[in-house]
C-alpha cells in the first residue's frame, strides 16, 4: 500500500505525456466471452457421435445418441503480448500473440445400438440405450496485427481505437465413454481449425511516466473461435522504448 501511495504521488507530481514516437511493448490479462451455448453445441455433437460410432463410413448403422444433460463454459481467461511502433502521437501499428484460454463442455446421455451380440453366441448381450458421458475442450490462440489510432486526453490519459486481423488457431479435444454391461469403452478425438478473423476494439491508458502506462479496454473478434464471436475485456501494462 505504501508503494502504491508513492507511485500515485509521483504520478500526480509529474506530467506523464506518452512518448510520441518509437517502439513499445504491451501485455494484457484477458477475460474472453464466447457466444456459443451448450444447446447449440449439443445439436452439432449428437450426429457427429452417431456417425463416429458407426461401423462403416456411410453411417448406415449409426446408433441413436441423445444428450440429456450438458454444461458449457462461456468465459475463459487468457493473455496477449503486443509489439508496436508509434509513428506519430496519433497512429501506430502492432503485432501480437493472443491466447484466449480454454473453455470446457461436459455432457451425459445415452447411445442406443439396438440388440448387440458381443460374444457371437446368437444372444444379445445388451439392448436399448446405454450410458454415455464425455467432455470437450476448446482452445483458441494465434498471432494478430492491428492499426491503432490514438489521442491524448489531458496530461495523464490517452485513448485509442484499433482494428486488425487475428489468425486464429482453434483446437478441439473430445473424450467420451460408453458403458454397456459388457464393459466401458473410451474414445478420443481431436480437431484443428485455422481461420482469419477481423477484430476491433478500444482502450484507455493512464500514463504513470512518459514510458510506462496502465491500460484497459475491450475487443470483439468476429468468428474468432470455431465460427463463434468472442468479446474480450483486458487489463495490462505498456512500456515505450521511444527512439
Amino acid at each position: 500500500m505504501g508503494a502504491l501511495g508513492l507511485l500515485a504521488a509521483f504520478a500526480v507530481a509529474l506530467p506523464a505525456m506518452a512518448v510520441e514516437r518509437g517502439f513499445y511493448i504491451a501485455g494484457d490479462y484477458d477475460t474472453n466471452r464466447f457466444d456459443r451455448t451448450a444447446a447449440q453445441f449439443d445439436a452439432q455433437l449428437e450426429p457427429f457421435l452417431e456417425c463416429g460410432l458407426s461401423s462403416d463410413i456411410y453411417c448406415s448403422d449409426a446408433p441413436d445418441v441423445s444428450i440429456d444433460q450438458s454444461s458449457l463454459g462461456k468465459k475463459a481467461h487468457g493473455y496477449d503480448l503486443w509489439v508496436g511502433y508509434q509513428f506519430s502521437p496519433y497512429f501506430a501499428v502492432e503485432g501480437a500473440y493472443l491466447d484466449m484460454g480454454r473453455i470446457h463442455h461436459a455432457f451425459s446421455g445415452t447411445a442406443d445400438f439396438g440388440p448387440v451380440d458381443v460374444d457371437g453366441d446368437g444372444t444379445a448381450d445388451f439392448d436399448g440405450p446405454q450410458p454415455l458421458s464425455g467432455s470437450t475442450t476448446f482452445h483458441t490462440r494465434g498471432p494478430g496485427v492491428a492499426a491503432v489510432a490514438a489521442a491524448d486526453v489531458g496530461e495523464f490519459f490517452s485513448i485509442d481505437a484499433r482494428a486488425g486481423l487475428f489468425f486464429a488457431d482453434n483446437k478441439l479435444a473430445l473424450d467420451f465413454t460408453i458403458a454397456p454391461p459388457t464393459g466401458a469403452q473410451t474414445f478420443s478425438y481431436s480437431e484443428s481449425d485455422s481461420k482469419t478473423s477481423l477484430f476491433y476494439g478500444a482502450a484507455a491508458t493512464f500514463w504513470i511516466t512518459p514510458y510506462v502506462g496502465l491500460r484497459g479496454g475491450f475487443s470483439e473478434y468476429s468468428k474468432g473461435a470455431f465460427d463463434h464471436d468472442v468479446k474480450q475485456y483486458f487489463l495490462g501494462i505498456r512500456y515505450s522504448y521511444g527512439y
